[in-house]
């Protein structure tokens, strides 16, 4: 397979020195890259894992300047999540020709020059919302508070629906606009100020990027949905991002980069169950001390005491909306957010103010340089270039 890349990179544009290494080298091995020109791309092959997290660790917390593009990286979940803590995110797999190749060289340089839809430096901070199960209630939350948190700060807000598959923020607010998500994912790699102005449904200070046809099925790279986040956060104080809860490669790259996760979970046994495995996920990856509960329809007859669910998920409650379905309901048939003036808008306007405070109930975490300095993987065996 190193015959391969080595034949793929040699027809790929641009090249200006490869180093092929085919071992895995030791620390001092490693040195070497010092030597190099910032901005250099490093293939790491993932056929023996072990050693291949080594030198990922190593360049991730010694070569900053460099970007790596893994080989044939394995589907296990644990082997993903490993590669993701250490910055690792693009990962593409034999066979793979000049146009692969030369394709994840672009994207990795992009990254390193640091273009508006690059390096995620942008002012803008991201919140998640995510569902500990389907229903919990989550996009409406997420739609409800993005327009809160607009109207209260008079400043451009976003709200993405990353629910490719069965997102519903466009039915929420009945848009009216021609273009959804998937028009932006489409053209993420070139994305600029004009282009995204085209894009976007305006309601007020609120922007959105509508949520996709029901029909769509294509899967779409994570690098794709990171470059529409990147370029946001240059562009909007606060981006907040609705997900499907799937837990699909691009739902954990987006968790990686909020500053606030809110999970929102239903007092049903089913739910608090679901929120507990989302937890001990985010327990894997670090992001424990940016995850925020939200239990949504709390005060039902006979429900779990706030102590009780505490246990059960292992996190405290941070946010407990109350039941209001007549309030939904009603928001929904106008196609607005929910406003104050009943229970539930209330908690959605405390929840928009703690976002628009930089708490959001929990202290801000220091975010970490490997989860927002991303790098790249691309696929071809026994080859660190």
């Amino acid at each position: 397979m190193a015959n391969d890349l080595q034949h793929a990179l040699e027809g790929a544009a641009g090249l200006e020195a490869v180093w092929m290494v085919y071992d895995y080298p030791d620390a001092h091995g490693l040195s070497r890259l010092r030597e190099a020109k910032p901005g250099c791309v490093i293939f790491l092959d993932l056929a023996d894992p072990s050693q291949a997290m080594r030198v990922a660790a190593e360049i991730d917390t010694n070569y900053p300047w460099a970007e790596q593009i893994a080989i044939d990286a394995g589907n296990g979940r644990e082997e993903l999540l490993g590669l993701m803590r250490l910055g690792v995110r693009e990962v593409i797999t034999h066979p793979f020709g000049p146009a692969e190749v030369e394709a994840a060289l672009m994207r990795a340089r992009r990254k390193l020059k640091g273009g508006p839809a690059a390096s995620g430096n942008g002012a803008g901070e991201v919140y998640a919302f995510t569902p500990a199960k389907p229903g919990a209630g989550a996009s409406t939350l997420a739609a409800s508070t993005a327009a809160a948190v607009a109207r209260l700060s008079q400043k451009r807000t976003l709200l993405a629906d990353f629910d490719v598959k069965l997102g519903i923020t466009s039915f929420l607010l009945k848009l009216d606009g021609q273009n959804s998500v998937l028009d932006a994912l489409d053209q993420s790699d070139w994305m600029n100020e004009e282009l995204w102005a085209r894009l976007v449904s305006e309601r007020g200070f609120l922007d959105v990027l509508g949520s996709s046809p029901a029909s769509y099925a294509r899967a779409r790279p994570a690098s794709d949905f990171l470059n529409l986040l990147r370029f946001a956060q240059t562009q909007y104080p606060a981006v907040l991002v609705d997900l499907p809860g799937s837990m699909d490669e691009h739902e954990v790259e987006t968790l990686a980069m909020a500053k606030q996760i809110f999970l929102v979970c239903t007092p049903d046994v089913s739910g608090l169950h679901m929120a507990r495995r989302k937890y001990e996920l985010a327990a894997r990856l670090g992001l424990t001390d940016r995850l925020a509960l939200v239990l949504n329809r709390s005060g039902a007859r006979r429900a779990l005491s706030i102590a009780d669910i505490e246990r059960v998920v292992q996190l405290p409650v941070r946010h407990a909306l109350p039941n209001d379905e007549k309030a939904v309901a009603e928001a929904v048939r106008k196609g607005e957010p929910l406003r104050p003036g009943c229970a539930l808008g209330e908690q959605v306007e405390a929840l928009a103010r703690r976002i628009l405070q930089g708490a959001a109930g929990a202290e801000s975490p220091e975010r970490r340089r490997k989860f927002v300095d991303y790098f790249s993987i691309s696929s071809a065996r026994a080859a660190n270039s």
